[in-house]
This record gives C-alpha cells, structure tokens and sequence, in this order.
C-alpha cells in the first residue's frame, strides 16, 4: 500500500553524488531494499541498495539504461523501462538477504516491447501486477503509438447497415 510519508522520507535519502539526479526510488515488498535511479554514471541507470542502512552496498543493476523500477511482490524480480532500447528490462535475485556479502542477480534481459516510444513522464505510467504476472500501461494522449503497434494490438469490427443484418439474421 501506499504509504506517503513512507515515500517522502525515501525521496529524501542521499543516495547519489552531489551532482547527479536521483529519482524513483522504491522499497522492495520486505522492505529491505531500495530500487532506485540516478544519472550518476552519465545517463539514467537503476541501482539497488540495502535498507535501512543505505551505506551497506550499492549495485548497478541496469546496463543499457533505465528508469522506474518496479518490484515483483511474487520474488524477488525487478523490473525497470529502458528508454535506450524501449523495452521493460528485468533481473532475478538468487541471494536477497542483508547478510550476504555479495549481491546475486541474473544478466538484465528483455521482458516485452514497451507499447509506445515517448519518454514516461514524471508520473507513473505503468505497473506490474504479481498476482496475474501481467503489465500494465497509461498511455499519454501524445504516444506516438503508430500503425504497426496498433495492428498488433488492436481488432475492430465494423458492421454496416446493422438494423439489416440483424432482420436478415433473424428470419434464418
């Protein structure tokens, strides 16, 4: 659940170098992580750090790029956008506890096309959902979402004259 003082106190948390943006940051679902993203490296990446005590390790977890980091409350998974490649990037966890020395994760890798290519706004524009395994997207009025994403996506059935087809079908 959402919890706003929760999120302000993380919003606050010096968790980059002076002069690099940090943002989105996010507590895992045991509450002993912070996914977050900084520019510090020259362009937006993902890092992970322990929490509370934020001083404990540090790691990159992105490579090509990326921004909002989502936690899979299902396990331990991490999903982000990669503005680069315009897809939803994902790492799992073999090791996800505060006593490791080491942090365990997989090679980042592509878990779908992101729907539309604009850069996300300051909001939220998609979610994942643990229980279902699904994700999902807001989409700005602006997306340039184009025709192929469209076929792909969309089915429409057109029926003309409809008042007759449904007469004619009903005499059949």
């Amino acid at each position: 659940s959402f919890d706003q003082k929760l999120e302000s106190k993380l919003a606050k948390l010096d968790l980059g170098p002076s002069n690099s943006d940090v943002r989105s940051v996010r507590l895992s679902p045991d509450r002993n992580w912070l996914a977050y993203t900084s520019n510090e490296s020259g362009r937006n990446e993902v890092y992970m750090r322990p929490f509370p005590d934020i001083d404990a390790g540090k790691w990159q977890v992105s490579s090509l790029g990326g921004d909002y980091p989502i936690w899979n409350k299902a396990n331990n998974e991490l999903f982000w956008w990669s503005l680069e490649t315009d897809q939803i990037m994902g790492v799992n966890f073999n090791n996800m506890t505060e006593t490791n020395e080491t942090f365990d994760f997989s090679n980042p890798s592509p878990i779908l096309p992101v729907p539309y290519k604009t850069k996300p706004s300051s909001y939220v524009t998609h979610d994942y959902n643990s229980a279902n395994g699904s994700f999902v997207f807001v989409m700005p009025p602006t997306a340039n979402i184009g025709n192929a994403t469209l076929d792909r996506r969309t089915e429409l059935k057109v029926i003309q004259s409809f008042q007759d087809e449904l007469v004619n079908r009903s005499f059949m």
